[in-house]
This record gives C-alpha cells, sequence and structure tokens, in this order.
C-alpha cells in the first residue's frame, strides 16, 4: 500500500463533524513538537510520517528522527469536532525488506483540549507530541 493510498483510505474512513455538530466554537491550536524518546527501527531512524485530520482537512508531514531528536512543528489547527494526528514509521515494503510501514499510534484532540500533549507508544516506539492554545 503506498502512502498516498493509504492516506486516502483514512480520509475515507473519517467524513467529519454532522450536521447537528457543525454549528459548534472554533478551536484553534499549534502542534509544537514532537519529541523521540525511542524509535521504532532497531537500527537508524524512523521515517516519521504525520497523518493529520483536523476536521475535514488533511494534511501530512514526514521527518527522519532518531532518539533524542526533536521535531519543531509550529503547525497551526483550526476544528470544531475534532483532531485526529497518527505517526507512522515509513518503511521499506517492497522488494528486498519487505518491512511494512509501522503505525504507531493515534492521538485524539477534543474541544477543549486547547493545550496538552499526546503519546505514540506502539510497536515499541516512544513519541510524545505537544500543542498549545493557537
Amino acid at each position: 500500500m503506498s502512502v498516498v493510498h493509504g492516506a486516502k483510505l483514512y480520509r475515507k474512513a473519517y467524513e467529519g463533524p454532522t450536521e447537528r455538530q457543525q454549528g459548534l466554537a472554533t478551536t484553534k491550536i499549534v502542534l509544537t513538537r514532537l519529541e523521540c524518546h525511542t524509535t521504532e527501527d532497531n537500527a537508524g531512524a524512523d521515517e516519521c510520517e504525520l497523518r493529520i485530520w483536523a476536521d475535514n482537512n488533511y494534511q501530512s508531514h514526514r521527518k527522519d528522527m532518531n532518539n533524542g531528536e526533536v521535531w519543531d512543528l509550529n503547525i497551526p489547527l483550526e476544528f470544531s469536532y475534532r483532531v485526529k494526528i497518527q505517526l507512522f514509521d515509513l518503511d521499506n515494503p517492497g522488494f528486498p525488506l519487505y518491512d511494512d510501514h509501522d503505525w504507531l499510534g493515534t492521538t485524539i484532540i477534543n474541544p477543549g483540549q486547547s493545550q496538552g500533549s499526546g503519546v505514540f507508544a506502539e510497536d515499541g516506539a516512544d513519541y510524545r507530541i505537544d500543542w498549545i492554545p493557537g
């Protein structure tokens, strides 16, 4: 499965707020940083991809990260319903390694959570993402 194909699959899986929810107040946040405590890969960097949905708006960002590194994000988001953030380690799903992409976790941000942090700790990884009011 290609990354673009995967993003399209996830985009279709979430259709956004219902008509009842569309009148909700808007929350503004800024994703400030992603900190890598432990990579999923045993040797070398994780090829990180953040997949972000703020209501119906999708974006993705990529960066290689090693243990102890910090990615300064500065990503402003505006939403009424929720923000969904997934972190993947993009490996080599084809020949010769056949190492599929690894899902490292999901963080959900709801209205009223204008400041906080989330953890991605699947498959042996340990990452933390922080956000502040925007």
